[in-house]
């Protein structure tokens, strides 16, 4: 998630985890089906959100 939140291509990610590119596309199509994100700074912003939930929740 830290490549697509860098802005990175399906390759460069593919590339860094050593995997095919395909595989980098079903998986971020899958997460994007599963989050409900429209579009990929949709994915970002849900992801951001997490995040900050999370970490509001360990703060208390």
């Amino acid at each position: 998630m830290d490549a697509v939140m860098h802005g990175c291509a399906n390759r460069e990610v593919a590339s860094q985890l050593g995997i095919k590119p395909r595989t980098v596309e079903i998986h971020r199509s899958n997460a994007m089906s599963k989050l409900g994100a429209r579009t990929l700074p949709d994915l970002v912003r849900i992801w951001l959100d997490v995040g900050s939930s999370l970490a509001q929740l360990n703060a208390e």
